[in-house]
């Protein structure tokens, strides 16, 4: 009984073996994938008219450090002070609240928070 359930076993997982050792096999297409993922991968590499399609680099402000005498601010992971560049950006201003960048004349300014925060209000007769 047993060998019987082996060999119907490997009987069944030889079709799988052979298509798996098989070099001409495609690849089934991921049903979850955008429409346009190999269109925008060829984009930003630079081919299929990439530079018609190329989209400007997007900043993201991680956190910023005020000192003294020291401003430090990590924009797309990567720690920055005023003057230094980043991604084709320099750093204009490092404020509490955000970060202002000039790219090619153009002020980029990177808020710190989205929203603003919401703060616990006392009242005299609570």
């Amino acid at each position: 009984m047993f060998s019987r359930m082996l060999s119907l076993l490997l009987l069944a997982a030889l079709p799988c073996a052979i298509l798996a050792a098989s070099d001409d096999t495609q690849a089934l297409p991921d049903p979850t994938r955008p429409v346009l993922y190999d269109f925008n991968a060829a984009a930003a590499s630079g081919g299929l008219l990439g530079s018609f399609f190329a989209t400007a680099p997007t900043y993201t402000l991680g956190s910023v450090l005020i000192r003294e005498q020291t401003r430090i601010a990590v924009i797309n992971g990567k720690r920055v002070q005023v003057g230094d560049s980043v991604d084709g950006a320099r750093v204009r201003r490092i404020e509490p609240d955000g970060v202002v960048l000039d790219q090619n004349g153009e002020q980029i300014t990177l808020a710190r928070y989205a929203r603003p925060i919401k703060t616990l209000v006392k009242h005299d007769g609570q």
